[in-house]
């Protein structure tokens, strides 16, 4: 399995343009750049009905469906006190961003049906950590039709030497957080404001956390001990521990940390991102932007950066 993820190095890329669209022009506003992706749809709350035993039709008092309208199809059941937020109007706030060349949209898409809707924005330059290794800082931003989102925005520095989603969770700064969604200009001014002030204090977090960890020697020995405390006891969980040390030796992107803990971290990262079995390319973005993945992502970092 190593071997084939190996030999795919050179064409990944990144999940979120496996299942999203392409935002080819520039300087585009949120409303234009969900246009331009095709989620230009709407939704509607309709009131809920259900079928009883005897085969009699009810409506479920004070639940309503939430309709997608270009299709019919329910996204998901709410109370009385739920207000959808429109496709054209969840990312407003980071228009902004754009109109100040501090960011641009570069992709867009829809997950599990239309449930949840994501626009991607890529921030600033490329900026370096550990005297070299160079990254991309990146923003994900999510909305829901499922009755169960806010508005979020998921920070995500992304290695280009293995086009590793770096997101991890710091002390003092946050990777995802919820968002507040207003029509008044000053919210959304402030809003803005607020997300390149997080983005800033991730990077400084970030090169501080890659500093710590680029200064750790760790054997394999040590490494596995790390994965025996951090990964759950499962069938083939062995042979996961023996990928990740293998992927830290073989993969052209870890050259230069192959004996330090940032090394193993990429190296983990990179297996549960590009080298795990049994994911389409939708469950992938799922898995590395809130799922099992990131969940070992940040684990991982932490039990590493405990074991200077």
């Amino acid at each position: 399995m190593i071997d084939a993820m190996m030999e795919g190095f050179s064409g990944r890329s990144l999940s979120f343009l496996g299942i999203g669209h392409t935002i080819e022009h520039e300087h585009l506003t949120s409303e234009q750049a969900i246009v331009e992706a095709g989620l230009d749809w709407s939704v509607k709350l309709e009131p809920a009905w259900r079928k009883k035993k005897n085969g009699t039709v009810t409506k479920v008092e004070d639940r309503y469906f939430i309709v997608r309208q270009d299709n019919d199809t329910v996204l998901g059941s709410v109370g009385k006190a739920y207000r959808p937020l429109q496709n054209k109007d969840a990312f407003t706030f980071a228009d902004l961003l754009v109109e100040n060349g501090k960011a641009e949209f570069i992709a867009a898409g829809a997950l599990k049906g239309g449930k949840q809707i994501f626009l991607v924005a890529k921030l600033g330059k490329t900026w370096t950590v550990l005297d070299g290794d160079k990254h991309e800082m990146y923003v994900v931003f999510r909305s829901g039709h499922d009755g169960g989102r806010a508005v979020q925005e998921l920070i995500t520095p992304v290695r280009l030497a293995c086009l590793n989603m770096m997101s991890i969770a710091t002390a003092r700064a946050h990777a995802r957080v919820s968002v507040v969604h207003s029509t008044k200009m000053e919210v959304r001014l402030q809003e803005a404001n607020v997300t390149l002030g997080r983005v800033a204090d991730y990077v400084k977090e970030y090169g501080e956390l890659a500093d710590r960890l680029g200064g750790i020697r760790l054997t394999d020995k040590r490494l596995r001990v790390v994965l025996d405390d951090l990964l759950p006891d499962r069938p083939q969980i062995e042979e996961v521990k023996n990928d990740i040390i293998e992927v830290r030796h073989q993969s052209p992107a870890l050259e230069a940390h192959r004996g330090d803990a940032w090394g193993a971290l990429n190296a983990g990262t990179e297996y549960f991102e590009h080298g795990r079995r049994g994911h389409g390319r939708e469950g992938r973005f799922v898995d590395v932007t809130e799922g099992y993945a990131r969940r070992v992502r940040n684990q991982l970092a932490e039990a590493l950066d405990a074991a200077a």
